[in-house]
Protein backbone atom coordinates (compact mmCIF):
# COMPACT_ATOMS: atom_id res chain seq x y z
CA UNK A 1 0.00 0.00 0.00
CA UNK A 2 1.15 3.63 -0.99
CA UNK A 3 0.81 6.44 1.47
CA UNK A 4 -0.08 9.04 -0.96
CA UNK A 5 -0.28 12.44 0.45
CA UNK A 6 -1.97 15.36 -1.62
CA UNK A 7 0.31 18.76 -1.98
CA UNK A 8 -1.06 22.35 -2.53
CA UNK A 9 2.27 23.86 -3.27
CA UNK A 10 5.42 22.50 -4.22
CA UNK A 11 7.05 24.48 -0.40
CA UNK A 12 4.72 22.29 1.41
CA UNK A 13 5.83 18.94 -0.88
CA UNK A 14 9.07 19.76 -0.12
CA UNK A 15 9.07 20.15 3.74
CA UNK A 16 6.89 16.92 4.06
CA UNK A 17 9.52 15.12 2.12
CA UNK A 18 12.23 16.52 4.20
CA UNK A 19 10.80 15.70 7.12
CA UNK A 20 10.30 12.02 5.84
CA UNK A 21 14.17 11.96 4.79
CA UNK A 22 15.78 13.53 7.74
CA UNK A 23 14.00 10.86 10.38
CA UNK A 24 15.22 8.24 7.90
CA UNK A 25 19.21 9.78 7.51
CA UNK A 26 18.93 10.33 11.40
CA UNK A 27 17.73 6.62 12.00
CA UNK A 28 21.06 5.69 10.53
CA UNK A 29 23.11 8.24 12.06
CA UNK A 30 21.98 7.18 15.49
CA UNK A 31 23.01 3.93 14.88
CA UNK A 32 26.58 5.31 14.51
CA UNK A 33 26.94 4.97 10.73
CA UNK A 34 26.68 7.37 8.01
CA UNK A 35 23.40 7.15 6.10
CA UNK A 36 23.13 6.24 2.33
CA UNK A 37 20.96 7.88 0.08
CA UNK A 38 20.43 7.40 -3.64
CA UNK A 39 19.20 10.14 -5.51
CA UNK A 40 17.29 10.76 -8.38
CA UNK A 41 17.98 13.81 -10.64
CA UNK A 42 15.15 15.19 -11.96
CA UNK A 43 12.47 18.55 -11.40
CA UNK A 44 10.12 16.55 -9.76
CA UNK A 45 13.43 16.55 -7.10
CA UNK A 46 13.79 19.96 -6.25
CA UNK A 47 10.93 21.01 -3.72
CA UNK A 48 12.70 17.88 -1.17
CA UNK A 49 16.27 18.72 -2.18
CA UNK A 50 16.00 22.32 -1.67
CA UNK A 51 14.40 21.51 1.99
CA UNK A 52 17.00 19.76 2.64
CA UNK A 53 19.82 21.77 2.23
CA UNK A 54 19.76 23.51 5.63
CA UNK A 55 19.21 20.88 8.00
CA UNK A 56 21.04 19.11 10.56
CA UNK A 57 21.95 16.30 8.77
CA UNK A 58 24.83 17.70 6.70
CA UNK A 59 26.70 17.81 10.62
CA UNK A 60 26.91 13.82 10.09
CA UNK A 61 28.40 11.71 7.31
CA UNK A 62 25.60 11.03 4.53
CA UNK A 63 27.14 8.75 1.42
CA UNK A 64 25.33 9.56 -1.66
CA UNK A 65 24.35 7.82 -4.61
CA UNK A 66 22.27 8.42 -8.05
CA UNK A 67 20.46 6.06 -9.58
CA UNK A 68 21.62 6.68 -13.20
CA UNK A 69 23.37 8.34 -15.78
CA UNK A 70 23.39 9.13 -19.73
CA UNK A 71 26.41 7.03 -21.63
CA UNK A 72 28.15 9.24 -24.61
CA UNK A 73 28.04 12.74 -21.84
CA UNK A 74 31.59 14.42 -21.13
CA UNK A 75 31.36 14.39 -17.31
CA UNK A 76 30.88 17.97 -16.99
CA UNK A 77 28.01 18.31 -19.62
CA UNK A 78 25.51 20.08 -17.58
CA UNK A 79 22.38 17.54 -18.76
CA UNK A 80 24.28 15.05 -17.00
CA UNK A 81 22.45 13.82 -14.06
CA UNK A 82 25.22 13.99 -11.41
CA UNK A 83 26.18 17.45 -12.75
CA UNK A 84 22.58 18.10 -12.58
CA UNK A 85 23.11 16.98 -8.78
CA UNK A 86 25.87 19.03 -8.00
CA UNK A 87 24.57 22.47 -9.13
CA UNK A 88 20.94 21.85 -7.64
CA UNK A 89 22.05 20.49 -4.49
CA UNK A 90 25.88 19.60 -3.30
CA UNK A 91 27.17 22.85 -4.05
CA UNK A 92 24.52 24.35 -1.81
CA UNK A 93 25.34 22.07 0.84
CA UNK A 94 26.76 23.81 4.46
CA UNK A 95 29.19 20.55 4.42
CA UNK A 96 31.13 19.38 1.73
CA UNK A 97 33.22 17.42 4.29
CA UNK A 98 30.38 15.72 5.33
CA UNK A 99 28.64 14.34 2.17
CA UNK A 100 30.32 11.86 0.09
CA UNK A 101 29.00 12.07 -3.55
CA UNK A 102 29.54 8.73 -5.40
CA UNK A 103 28.97 9.67 -8.78
CA UNK A 104 28.52 7.38 -11.73
CA UNK A 105 31.27 7.41 -14.35
CA UNK A 106 30.08 6.63 -18.19
CA UNK A 107 33.65 6.42 -19.60
CA UNK A 108 35.28 3.30 -21.28
CA UNK A 109 33.19 0.33 -21.50
CA UNK A 110 29.46 0.75 -20.20
CA UNK A 111 29.22 -2.74 -19.12
CA UNK A 112 32.60 -1.90 -16.70
CA UNK A 113 31.06 1.16 -15.95
CA UNK A 114 27.68 -0.77 -14.85
CA UNK A 115 29.80 -3.56 -13.35
CA UNK A 116 32.15 -0.65 -11.29
CA UNK A 117 29.50 1.09 -10.00
CA UNK A 118 27.42 -2.04 -8.72
CA UNK A 119 30.76 -2.89 -6.43
CA UNK A 120 30.37 0.87 -4.95
CA UNK A 121 26.48 0.11 -3.47
CA UNK A 122 25.76 -0.15 0.14
CA UNK A 123 25.71 -3.75 0.61
CA UNK A 124 22.61 -3.53 3.00
CA UNK A 125 20.56 -1.50 0.86
CA UNK A 126 20.07 2.55 1.45
CA UNK A 127 18.54 4.60 4.11
CA UNK A 128 16.37 6.54 1.65
CA UNK A 129 15.76 6.64 -1.72
CA UNK A 130 14.36 9.93 -3.67
CA UNK A 131 12.78 8.89 -6.49
CA UNK A 132 9.92 9.96 -9.33
CA UNK A 133 8.51 8.35 -12.18
CA UNK A 134 8.73 8.92 -15.65
CA UNK A 135 5.25 9.89 -18.07
CA UNK A 136 5.77 6.28 -19.51
CA UNK A 137 5.79 5.06 -15.79
CA UNK A 138 9.88 4.04 -15.36
CA UNK A 139 11.77 3.92 -12.22
CA UNK A 140 15.02 5.33 -13.22
CA UNK A 141 15.68 4.90 -16.32
CA UNK A 142 14.05 0.96 -16.41
CA UNK A 143 11.43 1.38 -18.82
CA UNK A 144 8.36 -0.76 -19.82
CA UNK A 145 9.22 -4.25 -20.26
CA UNK A 146 12.10 -4.23 -17.85
CA UNK A 147 12.76 -7.43 -15.58
CA UNK A 148 11.38 -6.47 -12.13
CA UNK A 149 13.62 -9.29 -10.87
CA UNK A 150 16.49 -8.15 -12.61
CA UNK A 151 19.59 -10.20 -10.98
CA UNK A 152 22.05 -7.46 -11.78
CA UNK A 153 22.19 -4.32 -10.04
CA UNK A 154 23.06 -2.09 -12.23
CA UNK A 155 22.54 -1.99 -15.78
CA UNK A 156 23.78 -0.61 -19.17
CA UNK A 157 20.18 -0.12 -20.93
CA UNK A 158 19.12 1.42 -24.45
CA UNK A 159 16.56 4.28 -23.21
CA UNK A 160 12.77 4.08 -24.72
CA UNK A 161 11.76 7.19 -26.63
CA UNK A 162 9.68 8.28 -24.71
CA UNK A 163 11.65 8.72 -21.87
CA UNK A 164 14.28 10.53 -23.96
CA UNK A 165 11.35 12.76 -25.12
CA UNK A 166 10.61 13.86 -21.69
CA UNK A 167 13.79 14.90 -21.47
CA UNK A 168 13.17 17.60 -24.05
CA UNK A 169 9.93 18.25 -22.93
CA UNK A 170 11.50 19.13 -19.77
CA UNK A 171 13.90 21.88 -20.94
CA UNK A 172 17.00 19.83 -20.36
CA UNK A 173 17.98 19.34 -24.42
CA UNK A 174 16.70 20.91 -27.41
CA UNK A 175 15.71 18.24 -29.45
CA UNK A 176 15.30 14.33 -29.43
CA UNK A 177 18.33 13.99 -31.22
CA UNK A 178 20.09 15.42 -28.58
CA UNK A 179 19.24 13.09 -25.72
CA UNK A 180 21.96 10.06 -25.64
CA UNK A 181 20.14 6.30 -26.95
CA UNK A 182 21.73 5.27 -23.97
CA UNK A 183 22.29 5.06 -20.21
CA UNK A 184 23.32 3.21 -16.74
CA UNK A 185 20.81 2.65 -14.50
CA UNK A 186 20.65 1.21 -11.27
CA UNK A 187 17.57 -1.92 -11.39
CA UNK A 188 14.07 -2.37 -9.56
CA UNK A 189 15.45 -4.18 -7.42
CA UNK A 190 18.33 -2.16 -6.19
CA UNK A 191 16.23 0.68 -5.89
CA UNK A 192 13.61 -1.08 -3.92
CA UNK A 193 16.07 -2.49 -1.59
CA UNK A 194 15.90 0.45 0.86
CA UNK A 195 14.45 1.32 4.41
CA UNK A 196 12.36 4.16 3.41
CA UNK A 197 11.17 5.46 -0.28
CA UNK A 198 9.58 9.23 -1.27
CA UNK A 199 8.59 9.62 -4.56
CA UNK A 200 7.83 12.94 -5.54
CA UNK A 201 5.32 13.21 -8.83
CA UNK A 202 4.79 16.81 -10.00
CA UNK A 203 2.72 18.55 -12.99
CA UNK A 204 -0.01 17.39 -15.24
CA UNK A 205 2.65 15.81 -17.59
CA UNK A 206 2.66 12.58 -15.31
CA UNK A 207 -1.30 12.72 -14.33
CA UNK A 208 -1.59 9.74 -16.32
CA UNK A 209 1.34 7.73 -15.22
CA UNK A 210 0.65 8.48 -11.68
CA UNK A 211 -2.97 7.60 -11.61
CA UNK A 212 -2.05 4.25 -13.31
CA UNK A 213 0.98 3.08 -10.53
CA UNK A 214 -1.84 3.98 -8.41
CA UNK A 215 -4.79 1.88 -9.91
CA UNK A 216 -3.21 -1.00 -11.81
CA UNK A 217 -1.46 -4.32 -10.28
CA UNK A 218 2.33 -4.58 -9.81
CA UNK A 219 3.19 -4.96 -13.77
CA UNK A 220 6.73 -4.42 -15.88
CA UNK A 221 4.62 -2.78 -18.54
CA UNK A 222 4.55 0.14 -15.79
CA UNK A 223 7.68 0.01 -13.52
CA UNK A 224 6.44 2.77 -11.59
CA UNK A 225 4.17 -0.50 -9.90
CA UNK A 226 7.27 -2.18 -8.33
CA UNK A 227 6.98 0.42 -5.79
CA UNK A 228 3.98 -1.53 -4.08
CA UNK A 229 6.34 -4.68 -3.19
CA UNK A 230 8.15 -2.29 -0.03
CA UNK A 231 6.35 -1.79 2.75
CA UNK A 232 7.69 2.21 2.98
CA UNK A 233 7.02 3.77 0.32
CA UNK A 234 5.20 7.96 0.10
CA UNK A 235 4.32 9.37 -2.73
CA UNK A 236 4.02 13.23 -2.41
CA UNK A 237 2.26 14.86 -5.30
CA UNK A 238 1.21 18.17 -5.95
CA UNK A 239 -2.17 19.00 -7.10
CA UNK A 240 -1.54 18.64 -11.09
CA UNK A 241 -0.07 15.38 -10.76
CA UNK A 242 -3.23 13.84 -9.09
CA UNK A 243 -5.91 15.61 -11.20
CA UNK A 244 -6.64 12.19 -12.64
CA UNK A 245 -6.80 10.32 -9.40
CA UNK A 246 -10.41 10.49 -6.54
CA UNK A 247 -10.38 13.64 -4.63
CA UNK A 248 -9.90 11.53 -0.93
CA UNK A 249 -6.34 10.67 -2.04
Amino acid sequence: MLNVIRNRTHAELGAAGAEIAIGAISAAHQEGREATVLLAAAPSQLPVLRALIDTEIHKHPVRYFHMDEYVGLTPNAPQTFGAWLKHNYFDSLPDMNKAIFERIETAGDPQQAAAAYAERLPENGFDLVLCGIGVNGHLAFNDPGTDLNDVLPVRHIELAEASRTQQVDEGLFPKLADVPQFAITLTIPSMLKARTIICSTLGSAKAKALKAMLELPITNELPATALKNHDDVTVLADEEALSDVHQDV
